[in-house]
């Protein structure tokens, strides 16, 4: 507690002679009315608690409603209303609403009392803010002034400065400036181990980070190394989950068995869990490492930015490990959606021998809190895609490989058939047409909005939702789903639709892996014409159109297929993904 004494020091004098003489009880009982306490932080009771509940479960929208409540006491001290503010910020920016969170941590940082966590978490969002609009020397100052506040008040090794560095990293990997971004990024993955533990999913992508720019340091068989971990970390989610949903099964042992051999890989790669950690671990003092980790409370006052996200893979797997292992598919989702959009397909298709492995494309699902991959950029995209299945093929050299995607997915999935056919052994590709309905009217907003401010995000996802379905209950579910992304700024719109624009190019470039294309003729988004060139400018003569009359525009994704389409899509797998790995595995193929 600090203390302030009221009035200058001759009115206390002379009120000090007048009472000369009272019992030393009274002088004390004088002397506490002469003093008030000025706590930095005062604010407590119900209200608080209950926001505090709210915002560490992570319900951003109701920790947001309960703080601005608090906000409008028109008595708060100014520490107070700093904290309200900057609590408010900080669920602004987790529910993307980057303006109000601009306005309330510039206020909350103002009104801060200098080298507090309420001015190190304000700079936290204001260095976001500057960095989703490209001003990265700014960003780069914030980030700073933040982790020089909390080192200061809570040690440098505290395992909640993780987000803090990392964006720090993405300031020197966007400039290039790669050997500092190498040290930060290896600061986050010290952290996140401190605190989550080798085997956790935010160490997996701390190291994924970091072995990008190893990659870019040219440190390729360092990168290669931490990439094993990074997928080690991720499937090894996926194990667990999988493992809780057999739990019944009988010979447990041999279930485990079963399952490692699906999930990772014929070449027993279970063995890459350790990959990497002595790197990590070199630099941290053994005394840290010994003791529990340090971070911050979770108490009102130590609201920050937390990666929403890191706690899962940005994947979903699924594997039957009671039957045999026949081929891998690797689904890729549409605009706006993420992952777990293949739920149903990969729980039923699992049951026919065929493992399905959904990712998260960056820009959406998992990757929409990360300082770097928050960003649509459909070619880094595919780099990604390509890197894991490159990962997929040296751990399954006798499966076959299928590629699934569906819309912008599905042009993925085309392009990766185009420049890296030897990845893969089939191609399954859904509506991946760029001719849209209303396309003008759409390019049209979207070159307004790039004149005035082409970084600011706006909603695109509610016209698409409308002629993407008219089912009601999808409409409602996508509404209520909190990985779905709505948003996109001006520039990654024009990033989408540059992409888009390439698919029938790319199409001409696939002479060797086998296509089958679907197309919903009831399709209120992609133009139907549109897929049809897509497919008349595939040159090899091993491919297939599908037109599904009643089918809108998915048709794979939210467990929108029927029995009718999956059986069909099965048989054209059996059909063609085997043979296919048979031949090219054949001398001189």
């Amino acid at each position: 507690m600090e203390y302030q004494e009221l009035g200058p020091l001759s009115q206390q004098s002379r009120f000090s002679r007048r009472f000369a003489g009272v019992p030393m009880i009274c002088g004390a009982l004088i002397c506490s009315l002469l003093m008030v306490v000025q706590p930095a932080f005062s604010l407590s009771g119900e209200a608080v608690e209950t926001a505090n509940q709210a915002f560490w479960k992570r319900d951003y929208k109701s920790a947001k409603e309960l703080v601005s409540k608090l906000l409008l006491d028109q008595t708060l001290a100014s520490p107070d209303k700093a904290r309200c503010l900057v609590n408010r910020s900080i669920c602004e920016a987790q529910l993307d609403e980057w303006e109000e969170a601009r306005k309330d941590s510039a206020e909350a940082l103002k009104l801060a009392a200098p080298q507090s966590l309420t001015e190190a978490d304000a700079a936290m969002v204001q260095a976001r803010l500057f960095l989703l609009d490209e001003k990265i020397d700014k960003a780069r100052v914030m980030y700073e002034r933040a982790i020089s506040i909390i080192s200061t008040l809570q040690g440098k090794w505290n395992a909640d400065l993780a987000p803090f560095y990392e964006g720090l990293a993405a300031c020197d990997l966007i400039e290039k400036n790669y050997q500092s971004a190498e040290k930060y990024y290896k600061e986050v993955a010290q952290l996140d181990l401190l605190k989550y533990g080798p085997d956790d999913t935010h160490l997996a992508w701390a190291l994924m980070s970091l072995a990008s720019v190893e990659r870019r340091l040219n440190r390729i068989e360092l990168a290669g190394t931490l990439f094993k971990k990074v997928f080690w970390n991720f499937r090894h989610q996926n194990e667990e989950r999988i493992l809780s949903e057999f739990k019944d099964y009988p010979n447990q042992d041999e279930l485990v068995k079963s399952l490692r051999h699906h999930m990772y890989g014929t070449l027993g790669g279970y063995n890459n869990r350790n990959c990497g950690l002595d790197f990590i671990k070199s630099g941290i003092p053994s005394d840290v490492l010994a003791a529990p980790p340090s971070v911050r409370e979770k108490t009102f006052d130590n609201w920050f930015k937390e990666r929403v996200g890191r706690e899962r893979a940005p994947g979903f797997a699924y594997f039957n490990p009671t039957v045999p292992l026949k081929g891998l598919i690797v689904a890729v989702h549409g605009l706006g959606l993420h992952s777990g959009a293949y739920n149903a397909f990969g729980e039923r298709i699992q049951k026919e021998g065929y493992g399905l492995v959904s990712f998260d494309v960056r820009g959406f699902g998992s990757y929409r809190n990360d300082e770097v991959t928050q960003k649509l950029d459909l070619l880094a995209a595919v780099s990604d895609i390509q890197r894991i299945l490159r990962e997929m093929r040296s751990d399954y050299p006798d499966i076959p490989l299928i590629l699934l995607g569906e819309s912008m997915g599905g042009a993925i999935a085309l392009r990766i058939a185009s420049e890296s056919p030897n990845l893969i052994d089939a191609v399954i590709s859904s509506v991946p047409s760029g001719s849209r309905y209303q396309a003008r009217r759409t390019a049209f907003k979207v070159a307004l909005k790039f004149l005035n401010q082409k970084h600011e995000q706006f909603d695109v996802g509610s016209a698409v939702v409308k002629q993407a379905t008219a089912d009601m209950d999808l409409r409602d579910m996508w509404e209520g789903d909190s990985q779905m992304r709505m948003k996109l700024s001006p520039s990654e719109l024009l990033n989408f639709q540059s992409f888009m624009s390439d698919n029938v190019k790319a199409a001409t470039k696939i002479s060797k892996t086998p296509v089958i294309i679907f197309q919903g003729f009831s399709d209120n988004l992609v133009k139907p014409m549109g897929t049809l060139a897509i497919y008349q400018a595939i040159p090899n003569k091993d491919k297939d159109m599908i037109f599904i009359g009643r089918a809108e525009h998915l048709i794979f994704e939210e467990g929108q297929f029927d029995e009718v389409i999956f059986k069909g899509v099965l048989e054209w797998i059996n059909r063609h993904a085997v043979p296919h790995l048979a031949t090219k595995s054949q001398p001189g193929k």
